[in-house]
């Protein structure tokens, strides 16, 4: 599962997990989930309400990529 706003090279696997925005060439790719990253404010201290609810909600859209996934088998 790849991250959105990320970029880990550019093979064929790497661009897979890759926000599509760093598939410049558009070379196909394969069908990897995306997940959306948490956007922080720092310091963290002074942004725990925020921060708490954007780590939540990121890791919820993660689990649900992975019952979605796991359930079309």
């Amino acid at each position: 599962m790849g991250l959105e706003g990320s970029s880990h090279g550019n093979s064929i696997a790497t661009l897979s997990c890759s926000d599509k925005s760093a598939n410049k060439n558009n070379s196909p790719t394969f069908n990897w989930p995306i997940a959306p990253l948490p956007q922080i404010k720092y310091p963290y201290t002074h942004h725990t309400v925020h921060n708490e609810a954007e780590e939540k909600r990121c890791l919820e859209a993660a689990k649900k990529i992975i019952f979605e996934r796991k359930a079309a088998g």
